[in-house]
């Protein structure tokens, strides 16, 4: 059982220049070292975060197992490699909650060449970059699968709403993000003022409620212990540099998509949640400064499908809705 839970005094103000909470992000932001892991020869899938040259931390639920020939690491700057060394936490299979040791390291051939962003392994560290960032995300390649067999599409999702807990950052789901099979491993970072994404956090898990990061604080003494250290970060958040959305003019009558991750209303007033579907289309009918209004049809079989309650959109048209303008694209 989770100890507490307190919310973090850093609920980020919603403008227009700011990504909104649970939206993809665009691939050229991608930090290169978040990379996938592939594991029993390519049949299921992790995400990792490099820290070193040689080193990647992933979840240690990811590699328990396995056989370290049929682990493999490719990253978004084209490079792969092959496992070395499989160093789970050493209290993994002792603590009666593993969830509070679920980290790990792989050790591969090779060495990544490209820059390595810091990470933070203190928790003031942590908290004042997530309370200055103003930008935060979970990067990883669970998302948006059709089907267990389908897994490894690199993706991030911008983050706004975060709870944190002596050990964890937690992620409510609430209709909106949701961490998959194969974003176990992967890691929540914050863009610093270099628009370096610092990773603070490593992938657990989920249930339908909530999603769970391992704070890297929490596991420093075995971070410590295979060499990994933290390294200085520029914390000016007048630098970060915001990704923002595109904004369309609206005609009646016309087809638009709607953005991942959104809430739209029944009968304008009841809310449903659209998920991580893509394939989402608003026909409008009539709008003002602030709402479009009109007919929703959901043409996607995502992961949701296994999820579908009274507040989220799946499959299916839905009439008299309402949705804010800026989630339609």
């Amino acid at each position: 059982m989770l100890m507490k839970r307190f919310l973090l005094a850093l609920l980020l103000s919603m403008t227009s220049a700011f990504a909104m909470y649970g939206d993809l992000l665009p691939m050229v932001l991608a930090p290169k070292h978040a990379c996938h892991i592939s594991l029993h020869d390519g049949l299921s899938t992790c995400s990792g975060t490099i820290v070193s040259k040689n080193k990647i931390k992933t979840a240690s639920h990811c590699i328990r197992d396995q056989k370290i020939e049929q682990v493999k690491i490719s990253c978004p700057n084209g490079q792969s490699f092959k496992a070395k060394k499989l160093i789970l936490h050493p209290e993994y299979y002792n603590v009666p909650n593993k969830m509070l040791a679920d980290v790990a390291i792989i050790e591969f051939e090779g060495s990544f060449n490209d820059n390595i962003p810091a990470y933070l392994d203190t928790e003031k560290d942590i908290v004042d970059l997530i309370s200055t960032s103003s930008f935060c995300a979970v990067w990883g390649y669970g998302f948006h699968i059709n089907s267990l067999d389908e897994l490894g599409n690199y993706h991030g999702v911008a983050l706004t709403d975060i709870e944190y807990d002596e050990s964890h950052i937690i992620i409510p789901n609430y209709r909106s993000v949701m961490i998959r099979s194969g974003d176990s491993g992967g890691g929540l970072f914050c863009l610093d003022g270099n628009n370096d994404w610092i990773n603070v956090a490593t992938v657990y898990g989920h249930d339908y409620e909530s999603s769970f990061l391992l704070r890297n604080d929490f596991v420093k003494e075995f971070l410590d212990k295979n060499n990994l250290k933290s390294k200085a970060i520029n914390k000016n958040k007048n630098t970060v540099q915001i990704p923002k959305l595109e904004t369309i003019n609206l005609r009646v009558k016309e087809v638009y998509r709607v953005r991942t991750f959104s809430l739209a209303y029944k009968n304008k007033n009841e809310s449903i949640g659209t998920g991580d579907q893509k394939d989402v289309e608003f026909i409008v009918d009539s709008f003002d400064e602030e709402y479009a209004y009109g007919t929703m049809k959901v043409n996607d079989f995502s992961p949701l499908r296994f999820l579908c309650t009274s507040d989220m959109a799946c499959y299916g048209t839905y009439e008299n809705v309402k949705i804010l303008r800026s989630r339609l694209c």
